[in-house]
C-alpha cells in the first residue's frame, strides 16, 4: 500500500494499546504502540529533501535516520520531536509530508521456566528438582557446555560440527546489545564478534541495555571452548545491533531503529536478520523494509510471540505479531524438551517452523546471571552442611549469618505463632496438598513470618512437586521487593532440616549470594536464534542456496510434530540441522502451488487464474505463470506486449463530504479493467494543480482485486494552502508497459480545501 500525500498527524498520534503476552516484570499496564517522540517523515520527491533538512536544523529538530532505496524510504527521515512539533513543522512546508509516528517492538521474552524436568535425576542431596518455579535447578558444571545446551542436541547441530560450523555467515542479531559491547571479557564471547552499533541511541557502544541481546547472541554463536554453554553455530560472526531503549521504565524498540539496523545488514552484505522482538500493531515501513532484505538475499528469522493463553481466549496469535507475521519473516514458535508447543507460544497460519525455546541456558552479561546461593547449615550433632538453594525472583540477597532456623510447617499464621521465629529462619514447606485443600501461597506464607519477627525464611517443596498446586508461576508469586532473604531448597533437603529440628537439633544458617554470567530464560525469542544458528550451519555447507530455497529446505527437513504436513502449532515442524544437511536442497521451490503455500512471498495460490493482463502486459503464455527465482514476484519475461489490444477500461466515482477518519472530504475511487476483467496492482498517478500551476504530484495504489484505488482528500487541517485544487489521475501499470499512461475517465475533479 503506497502511503498517503496528506500530512494528517491523526492516525499516528493515536496512542493504541495491546496486552503483554508476558512481561519479565508483574504486568502494571499495557505498553504502548507507538512512540511519542520519534516520527518518520516521507516527503513525495527526493528532490525536496534540501529543504526539509533545512528546516529541521531551523527549528531544532534532531535527525536520528536518513533511509535509502536500500529499504525502499528514499526521500525519509526518522526525527526526535514533540508531536506538536511536528504538527507545526507541517503546517509550515509548502510541500505535502507523511508523518507516522515510530511502531514499538518488545523483546518476545518469558521470566520464569513453565516446565518442571522429570528426567534431572535426584541426587543424594537432592530429592526432588521440582521446587519454586518449578525447580531448584540443579548444578551445573561449567565445564560441561554441551549438557547445559540441551537445545543444540535436540536440533542435532552438535552432531555436524564436523561438516559446518556456521564459518563466514553474518548474523544481525536486532537487540537489546552484547555484554559490555566491544571490550566485552565474557568467558563466553562469540569467537567471532563482528561490527556492532547502537541505533537506538546512535553509537557505536552496543554494550547490553538488558541480558536479553546477550541471550539471543549467545544461542547463536557461543563459542566451544569447553566452558559455560555453546551455540548452535559456534562458528558465525556475530553482529549486535542494539534497536531497544527504556521508555517510562519499559524496554522498546522503535521501528525508525529497526530498519535502520536492517538497511545496514543490506549494505554490508549479511546473511541473516535475528528478531526476537515483536508487537502488535503492524508498520508498513518496517514491512518494506523487511521485503527489501529479503529481495536483497537476507533471510529474517523472528519470533512468532508469546502471547497464547488459552485459559484467556487468546489463541492462534500469531498473525496479529509484527514482524513475524508478515510473509517474510521466517516466523519460530517454541518448543520444549519433549518436543511439546510450549503453553505460551504463538500459534496460526503465520509459523513457518519451531524450535526449543523452554528454559534454554545461554550467556547473558557479566555477573547478571543466575543467582548462585551458598546455603551453609550448622546442624547440632552433625556439622557443617552445605545445600543446593536458590533464589525467587523478589527476594532480598542479604546475607545470613548464623541465624538459627525453626520449622513453620506449611506458614499459615496459627504454625507460625507456635513457631515462634522472631529473629529467626522460618522453614516453610510448599501446600498443604490434598483433595478440597487450598494451598497456601507463597507471600502469604512469607508476610506471617515476617509480621512475627523472621528474619528470613527457607520454602522447601512437598515431596512429588505436583505443579498443578504450585501456586502459580514465575517468581512474582512471592511478591516483588520482599525486604528478607527467601531461599529455596529441594524437597529431601527441606524435609530432612524439619524433622532434625522436630528432634531436638539446633540448626543455624549462613546465607550469601553472587551472580553468574549465565541463565536459563523461556520464550520465542529462544527459539528464534535456534533457527537462525541451524540456518547459519547449513548456508555455511550449502552457500549456493538462496535464502529462499534455504528457508523452502528448513521447512521440508524439519521434524514433523502434531498433524500430519504442516499445522498451525508446529508449523512444518520443529528445525533439525541433521536432516536438513543430509537433504542437502529442497525437493520444492515456491511457486509450486502445494507446498509452504501458507508462507511464500509468491505462491502457488497466487498464481492460477492470472495471466500477463493481470501484470501490466497482454500477451499470457500457455499454462499459469510462476514465480521468479527468489519467489519475491512474479515472473513475466514469457509476457509480451501487443498492438491493436483494447486499453485499460478506466472510470471514477466522486463522494462529496465522505467522513473518514474523522475528517471530512472528497473520496475518488478510481476503477480499472481489462479486457472486461479487473486489473489487480495499477497504480494512479496524480498531478494536483493550483491556479494552473502544479501544486505537487503523487502516487497511490495499488488497485485491490476488485480493480479499484480509493483515493481520500480532507477538507481541513491539510498543511495546503486553502483554495481550488484540480487533481488529474493517470492509471499506470507494469512500470510504463503497454496500456499505462491512461487518463481517468472522467479527466480530472475539483477539491476545494479549506484549512
Amino acid at each position: 500500500m503506497l502511503l498517503s500525500r496528506l500530512p494528517c498527524l491523526g492516525f499516528a498520534l493515536c496512542l493504541g494499546l495491546v496486552g503483554c503476552g508476558a512481561p519479565a516484570e508483574p504486568p502494571q499496564e499495557a505498553p504502548a504502540e507507538v512512540a511519542t517522540d520519534i516520527f518518520l517523515l516521507r516527503l513525495p520527491s527526493r528532490g525536496q529533501m534540501e529543504a526539509l533538512a533545512g528546516e529541521l536544523r531551523r527549528r531544532g529538530m534532531t535527525v536520528q535516520h536518513v533511509y535509502s532505496d536500500l529499504v525502499g524510504l528514499a526521500g525519509t527521515v526518522a526525527v526526535h520531536a514533540r508531536p506538536q512539533d511536528v504538527q507545526d513543522l507541517l503546517q509550515a512546508l509548502p510541500m505535502p509530508i507523511e508523518a507516522r509516528a515510530a511502531v514499538y517492538r518488545y523483546p518476545d521474552l518469558l521470566c520464569g521456566d513453565d516446565t518442571c524436568q522429570p528426567e534431572e535425576a535426584a541426587t543424594q542431596t537432592r530429592s526432588s528438582t521440582c521446587s519454586y518455579d518449578c525447580g531448584v535447578p540443579p548444578p551445573r558444571p561449567l565445564r560441561d557446555e554441551l549438557d547445559n545446551a540441551w537445545h543444540v542436541r535436540l536440533v542435532g547441530a552438535d552432531r555436524v560440527w564436523g561438516q559446518t560450523r556456521g564459518e563466514g555467515i553474518h548474523v544481525a542479531v536486532l537487540d537489546t546489545g552484547w555484554d559490555r559491547g566491544a571490550a566485552s571479557t565474557h568467558p563466553d564471547r562469540p569467537e567471532h564478534l563482528g561490527f556492532g552499533y547502537n541505533f537506538a541511541a546512535g553509537t557505536p557502544d552496543y554494550s547490553a541495555l538488558t541480558d536479553h541481546g546477550t541471550h539471543v547472541a549467545g544461542i547463536i554463536a557461543a563459542p566451544r571452548n569447553g566452558y559455560g554453554t555453546v551455540g548452535v553455530a559456534p562458528g558465525a560472526t556475530i553482529h549486535p545491533f542494539q534497536v531497544f531503549r527504556r521508555v517510562g521504565g519499559r524496554v522498546v524498540a522503535a521501528d525508525s531503529d529497526i530498519i535502520a539496523a536492517i538497511e545496514m545488514a543490506i549494505r554490508h552484505g549479511y546473511h541473516i536478520l535475528n528478531l526476537s522482538l515483536g508487537g502488535g500493531r503492524d508498520s508498513e515501513l518496517e514491512h518494506l523494509a523487511l521485503r527489501k532484505a529479503y529481495d536483497a538475499g537476507l533471510l529474517s528469522v523472528v519470533a512468532a510471540g508469546n502471547s497464547e493463553d488459552y485459559a484467556a481466549g487468546r489463541v492462534l496469535t500469531a498473525p496479529r505479531h509484527f514482524p513475524g507475521a508478515y510473509p517474510e519473516s521466517l516466523s519460530v514458535g517454541a518448543t520444549s524438551r519433549g518436543d511439546a508447543i510450549a503453553s505460551f507460544s504463538a500459534t496460526g497460519h503465520t509459523v513457518v517452523l519451531s524450535a526449543p525455546g523452554v528454559s534454554v541456558y545461554s550467556t547473558v552479561p557479566q555477573g547478571m546471571g543466575e543467582a548462585l546461593t551458598t546455603a551453609v547449615f550448622d546442624i547440632s550433632g552433625i556439622g557443617m552442611r552445605q545445600l543446593q538453594a536458590t533464589i525467587p525472583f523478589g527476594a532480598s540477597v542479604t546475607p545470613l549469618r548464623g541465624a538459627q532456623v525453626v520449622a513453620c510447617g506449611f506458614g499459615s499464621a496459627a504454625e507460625v505463632d507456635r513457631c515462634a521465629p522472631a529473629a529467626r529462619v522460618a522453614l516453610i514447606q510448599r501446600g498443604p496438598i490434598g483433595e478440597g485443600v487450598m494451598p497456601i501461597p507463597f507471600a502469604q506464607k512469607i508476610e506471617n513470618a515476617r509480621s512475627r519477627g523472621a528474619v528470613g525464611v527457607i520454602l522447601y517443596n512437598h515431596r512429588g512437586g505436583d505443579p498443578a498446586v504450585a501456586g502459580g508461576l514465575f517468581g512474582a508469586d512471592i511478591g516483588t521487593a520482599q525486604p528478607v532473604p527467601v531461599i529455596v531448597l529441594a524437597a529431601g533437603d527441606g524435609e530432612r532440616l524439619a524433622a532434625l529440628i522436630q528432634g531436638g537439633a539446633e540448626v543455624r544458617m549462613s546465607v550469601s549470594t553472587t551472580f553468574g554470567d549465565f541463565v536459563a530464560m523461556s520464550g520465542t525469542s529462544m527459539a528464534t536464534p535456534v533457527v537462525a544458528g541451524v540456518a547459519a550451519l547449513v548456508w555455511a555447507r550449502q552457500p549456493s542456496l538462496t535464502n529462499v530455497e534455504l528457508r523452502q529446505l528448513l521447512a521440508e527437513s524439519a521434524v514433523d510434530l502434531g498433524a500430519p504436513g504442516r499445522d498451525d502449532l508446529y508449523g512444518w515442524g520443529r528445525v533439525d540441522a541433521v536432516r536438513a544437511l543430509a537433504q542437502g536442497r529442497p525437493r520444492a521451490r515456491c511457486g509450486d502451488g502445494h507446498l509452504d503455500r501458507a508462507s511464500e512471498i509468491c505462491d502457488g495460490d497466487l498464481i492460477p487464474d492470472k495471466g500477463c493482463e493481470d501484470f501490466g502486459w497482454d500477451d499470457t503464455p500457455q499454462g499459469r505463470l510462476g514465480c521468479n527465482r527468489r519467489c519475491t514476484s512474479v515472473d513475466t519475461s514469457r509476457c509480451a506486449c501487443l498492438p491493436g489490444r483494447a486499453p485499460f477500461e478506466v472510470s471514477m466515482d466522486l463522494v462529496q463530504n465522505h467522513i473518514q477518519g474523522g475528517q471530512r472530504g472528497t473520496l475518488a475511487t478510481y476503477r480499472v479493467r481489462l479486457a472486461g476483467r479487473p486489473v489487480r496492482g495499477a497504480t494512479a498517478r496524480v498531478t494536483v494543480r493550483r491556479g494552473g500551476a502544479v501544486a505537487y504530484e503523487y502516487e497511490i495504489g495499488p488497485s485491490n482485486a476488485a480493480g479499484e484505488i480509493s483515493d481520500f482528500t480532507p477538507y481541513e487541517r491539510t498543511g495546503m494552502t486553502p483554495g481550488l485544487y484540480e487533481f488529474f489521475p493517470v492509471i499506470t501499470k507494469g512500470g510504463g508497459r503497454c496500456h499505462d499512461d491512461q487518463p481517468m475517465q472522467p479527466a480530472s475533479y475539483t477539491v476545494e480545501i479549506k484549512s
